[in-house]
């Protein structure tokens, strides 16, 4: 522990001290910086202004978790500016001003207390996903397998194209590069050439899960597209449009309802 300045005893009795020494010195300062700090943690107000945001922060988590169970564990929802007047202690929860389907970027959401609308929030919605990135340079025409690239973790929110999941480069046919690809680079459907696996008008059985609920539609497919692509499908029983990942020829994975 380091000693005040008021705890300071010099070494030899015998020598006047007019000032602590450094380390002293440092010590004292390191202290009162402290305390100032903590004075204004705690000044009234501080803690006041940053409640509402951290409340309105956590009803957006609960929104997207509720709402959108399968994509939330790759969300991550920020407040940029909150307009809306909260009291302490009231429950906040938060009404998507556009629903139509999962929020990506800036969203902007009322905010609800039990009184009614109190205002309005600014939300920056971040998409991850892991996307298959080159573990080496590929030439144009060059093959990729499994062992040409790794998986990983990154923001996809303002990803240009859709972007090459890690399980589309298992098994089946492989794709082919169609432009220079460096190492390091997060792969996207355009740069990658697939064999067609689903045509549009063709039959596509569409497989959706929801923790350990298991159900399949069927639907026709609107566009072209190879394995690991993202396709718009129309399912005549239940009157909706999906985007889907396909999987296998007319087969695909629900990604969301449009």
């Amino acid at each position: 522990m380091a000693a005040s300045p008021n705890a300071y005893r010099p070494a030899q009795p015998q020598r006047t001290t007019t000032a602590p020494p450094r380390p002293a010195l440092a010590a004292a300062f390191r202290v009162a910086a402290a305390v100032v700090l903590a004075a204004l943690a705690s000044a009234p107000g501080a803690s006041a202004q940053a409640a509402p945001e951290a409340r309105v922060q956590a009803a957006a988590e609960a929104l997207l978790a509720e709402r959108f169970p399968e994509a939330a564990p790759r969300l991550a929802p920020r407040v940029l500016r909150l307009a809306a007047d909260v009291p302490p202690g009231a429950p906040v929860r938060l009404a998507l001003a556009e629903a139509r389907g999962v929020p990506r970027g800036h969203t902007r959401a009322d905010v609800v207390t039990d009184a009614g609308r109190a205002g309005w929030a600014l939300l920056y919605v971040a998409h991850f996903d892991s996307v298959a990135v080159a573990r080496r340079a590929l030439s144009r025409g060059d093959t990729l397998g499994s062992g040409a690239v790794e998986a990983a973790w990154i923001e996809t929110t303002r990803f240009h194209g859709d972007p090459v999941a890690p399980a589309a480069l298992r098994g089946g046919a492989a794709p082919t590069a169609r432009r220079t690809v460096r190492a390091g680079e997060a792969l996207r459907q355009s740069v990658l050439a697939w064999p067609t696996a689903v045509g549009t008008g063709d039959a596509v059985r569409v497989r959706y899960r929801r923790g350990g609920l298991l159900l399949t539609v069927d639907a026709t497919a609107r566009e072209t597209g190879a394995v690991g692509e993202a396709v718009r499908v129309y399912s005549r029983s239940t009157g909706a449009t999906y985007r889907v990942r396909v999987t296998a020829p007319g087969r695909a994975d629900w990604i969301e309802t449009l």
